[in-house]
């Protein structure tokens, strides 16, 4: 936390390795968990896995694997049974340098809470393709933040969907979720399955 950084990313023809985190007790991130493809890179970059009792993004904690360049960026999996909570943000892009295609998020947990402004984003500004955000969540989810796939004005690429499984959803303090296009590439569903309202 407070500045921290682990970075696994490839800046020439060679693929970077995965990040893997397992923590019983819980991860709290309040740096920056990166992953990526970097504008000078031809390999593909590794996924991001942590599989933990609970997560906490905070103070502007960030995780993201994003291309900019000529390779694929991996998956971010999430695995917390007891809870993530997302004050930072959680991010898998295709930039606008990139011809490659992010991977996508995938969170599985009790609940799920975006607040003071935390973001789950999956968005394309380049010639790759976006990545899903799929979210199993039995307890709960809250969006008092932003949650949103889409595609830029520079974009060429699709963008994936969203889809949401859960017991409640709740939207509030401006809460937002969004897939939208601006640009050449369509824009992915999304899907909500809330089994109490």
């Amino acid at each position: 936390e407070n500045g921290g950084f682990i970075n696994a990313s490839t800046f020439g023809k060679g693929n970077a390795g995965n990040i893997e985190i397992q923590a019983t007790q819980g991860v709290t991130i309040g740096g920056f968990l990166f992953s990526g493809v970097t504008d000078t890179a031809q390999g593909n970059s590794g996924g991001i896995t942590i599989d933990t009792s609970s997560l906490t993004l905070e103070n502007g904690g960030f995780i993201t694997a994003d291309t900019f360049g000529k390779g694929n960026a991996g998956n971010i999996a999430i695995k917390a049974n007891q809870g993530v909570n997302v004050r930072g943000r959680l991010t898998s892009d295709v930039k606008d340098t990139a011809q490659g295609n992010s991977g996508g998020i995938t969170i599985d947990t009790s609940t799920l809470t975006l607040e003071n402004g935390g973001k789950i984003t999956a968005f394309t500004s380049g010639k790759g393709n976006a990545g899903n955000i799929a979210i199993q969540a039995s307890q709960g989810v809250t969006v008092g933040g932003l949650l949103s796939s889409g595609v830029f004005d520079t974009g060429e690429g699709n963008s994936g969907g969203i889809t949401i499984d859960t017991s409640t959803l709740t939207l509030e303090n401006g809460g937002f979720i969004n897939a939208s296009t601006f640009g050449k590439g369509n824009a992915g569903n999304i899907e909500i399955q809330a089994t109490q309202g």
